[in-house]
């Protein structure tokens, strides 16, 4: 089943680990925006689109219509420096190897060779997802663009931190791939999640 341009929106936005109000403030637009597009009352707008390449060169013909690649090619600002040289740097500042690395964001030592070494250009949506949420201190939009300072503030990691979680990720990650997998392979994938009692707003009883 071909994806919507909203499920290529919740896509990066896993891929960022950036609730609404923050993707909102990075694209200057307002929170209800974000929101009616996550919710599917509206779809991916042109604007929404150009926003996003400016911001973190996410491919407008791949948003929208499924052609090509997530990212674009490397922006002129930041062709001094790759993302894959930019992950090299993440993980001598970590004083890790590639195999250390490698277990630490759940991807094959092999992956991540290919990526140090520049023999797969512009990593996959899931082993950016995997540094951004194993390494929260990071910015997505240094790893991604090279702009930016490395590493979020204080400030900014407690913003992400309440308005995010662990458990808001991988419910919302559960039911995005429940959507999109047919029920033979979800039925393989779905054992792999943690497990979280879901409660009622309304009666408060867990289900």
């Amino acid at each position: 089943m071909e994806k919507t341009a909203n499920q290529r929106f919740m896509e990066v936005k896993q891929m960022l680990n950036i609730n609404n109000s923050n993707l909102a403030k990075e694209l200057q637009v307002s929170h209800t925006a974000i929101k009616n597009i996550v919710d599917g009352n509206t779809g991916v707008s042109v604007n929404i689109a150009k926003r996003l390449k400016e911001a973190f060169n996410i491919s407008s013909d791949w948003l929208l219509d499924g052609i090509g690649e997530m990212y674009l090619q490397q922006p002129i600002k930041s062709m001094e420096e790759t993302v894959n040289e930019r992950i090299k740097r993440l993980m001598d500042y970590k004083k890790m190897n590639k195999s250390s690395f490698a277990k630490e964001i759940k991807i094959s030592p092999q992956t991540l060779q290919n990526i140090v070494e520049g023999r797969q250009n512009n990593p996959s949506f899931e082993v950016i997802s995997k540094i951004v949420n194993r390494f929260d201190d990071i910015n997505p939009k240094w790893l991604i663009l090279g702009k930016g300072e490395k590493f979020i503030n204080k400030e900014t990691l407690k913003e992400k931190e309440e308005g995010l979680t662990y458990r808001d990720i991988i419910i919302e990650l559960r039911g995005y791939l429940k959507g999109v997998l047919s029920n033979d392979v979800w039925a393989k994938v779905e054992p792999n999640f943690p497990k979280f009692k879901v409660y009622s707003s309304i009666s408060g009883v867990s289900s």
